[in-house]
């Protein structure tokens, strides 16, 4: 039988190694994001034959992430034998549902998740804003810096972490505190910042007169690309989600190609946003339930 174990900092090391050697660039392969959602993901982690299985849950719903390592095959046979038809592998890139498809002919049943899908954007396109196609981008920033000016940015770091510490209200209004989603996001929030050298991330904060009305946490994801995890930018303030993306894609250094910037979940308003910032490409994600 497999025993899995909750994901702690203690496995960091470990885990990072695996995703490094055989994983592919996305966010189910990045323990500082499985790290700070394990509350609300319940994320857990076996091994079995020299290969990683992960896993979490949703309303006590087992999913899995397609094994890691030198014996997927080995470790899809035996997921198979001890969940059976209760076995769903979700956050499937391409090559994993392959795989599948060739070493598994006929015993799953693929779904494309858009809504699971990943932005991946050019980082110096983010930091220029340039051409056409990112004309109101540039109109977004210049009223910002029109109406409050120059914006103070800074490099956050575990000791000056403080500077956004009581930024709730950000996004969190009295229409949406209640929401689980929400809460589950402040929970993994607060996760990030108090380990947040431990886990290794990069941040940017945008100040106002002496004031903190934008930031951005993330991760080295690959040798040339960073995740984002988190961006939260005053509503009340107009430009400053723009200041906020271009100025968190300035502060990497150049050796960073690509931002994944994560999914939009289904949601339509942040569909339109992500898009509007012209992805260079999307990593597609694909669910798989075993049918036998």
């Amino acid at each position: 039988m497999l025993e899995f174990k909750d994901i702690t900092l203690n496995d960091k090391s470990f885990l990072e190694n695996k995703f490094k050697e055989y994983g592919f660039p996305v966010s189910d392969n990045c323990f500082g994001g499985l790290f700070i959602w394990q509350p609300a993901f319940k994320s857990q982690f076996a091994v079995y034959n020299d290969t990683l299985i992960l896993r979490g849950s949703v309303d006590d719903k087992y999913f899995y992430q397609s094994p890691i390592g030198k014996n997927v095959s080995s470790a899809v046979e035996l997921l198979i034998d001890t969940v059976g038809k209760e076995l769903f592998f979700s956050g499937l890139c391409p090559t994993e549902k392959d795989f599948l498809q060739k070493n598994f002919d006929g015993k799953f049943e693929f779904t494309n998740n858009r809504d699971n899908s990943e932005y991946v954007y050019d980082r110096a396109a983010l930091c220029t804003f340039a051409g056409k196609k990112y004309q109101q981008k540039r109109n977004h920033i210049n009223k910002f810096l029109r109406l409050y000016g120059t914006p103070e940015v800074v490099a956050l770091n575990g000791k000056n972490i403080s500077l956004i510490s009581d930024t709730e209200h950000l996004w969190l209004s009295e229409h949406n505190e209640n929401d689980p989603r929400i809460i589950h996001e402040n929970t993994a929030l607060k996760r990030a910042l108090e380990h947040f050298d431990e886990l290794g991330l990069i941040g940017t904060a945008v100040r106002i007169n002496g004031e903190t009305v934008a930031f951005g946490i993330g991760e080295k994801l690959s040798e040339d690309t960073v995740i984002e995890h988190f961006e939260k930018a005053s509503r009340e303030m107009d430009g400053c989600y723009a200041v906020m993306i271009q100025e968190f894609a300035r502060s990497l250094g150049d050796e960073v190609k690509y931002i994944n910037r994560e999914e939009d979940m289904g949601l339509e308003g942040l569909r339109k946003s992500k898009l509007s910032l012209k992805p260079a490409f999307m990593e597609e994600k694909y669910d798989a339930v075993f049918v036998g």
